[in-house]
């Protein structure tokens, strides 16, 4: 489990967030710590598990998980993508040929994304032929 219930409390209270420290926090504490580390670290190279933007990390996602349990663990169909195309009566209009693979179809956080991009989770590759 990446970090401990309370440092995501005292991380959460200087954001103006109440954590409490009780199973449902412990809980979601270790599904979102799931979430980062198949998400993300197992992608990384020689980060440490102790890394302090991985902790963070998994404490946004955690506050976010509190919320609504599992929500981390959710994943969508390619045919369920769809973009708003009318706002007055809604109209929502289903996209042809989103992309499929694994992270298209999981919920993101541009947050964490920013905190853990720069560790490598999706830095770019270069190949010599």
């Amino acid at each position: 489990m990446y970090g401990n219930v309370d440092d995501w409390i005292a991380y959460a209270l200087a954001r103006g967030e109440v954590v409490a420290d009780d199973a449902a926090s412990a809980a979601a504490l270790v599904r979102v710590s799931d979430y980062i580390r198949l998400r993300y670290v197992m992608r990384m190279t020689g980060v440490e598990d102790d890394d302090p933007a991985i902790i963070e990390a998994t404490y946004i996602a955690a506050s976010v998980d509190l919320a609504e349990p599992g929500f981390w663990t959710g994943t969508y169909d390619k045919d369920d993508a769809t973009v708003m195309t009318k706002v007055g009566d809604i109209q929502w209009t289903p996209i042809p040929g989103i992309n499929s693979n694994a992270d298209a179809m999981q919920p993101t956080s541009p947050m964490i994304d920013a905190l853990l991009t720069p560790l490598g989770a999706y830095g770019t590759a270069v190949f010599v032929v």
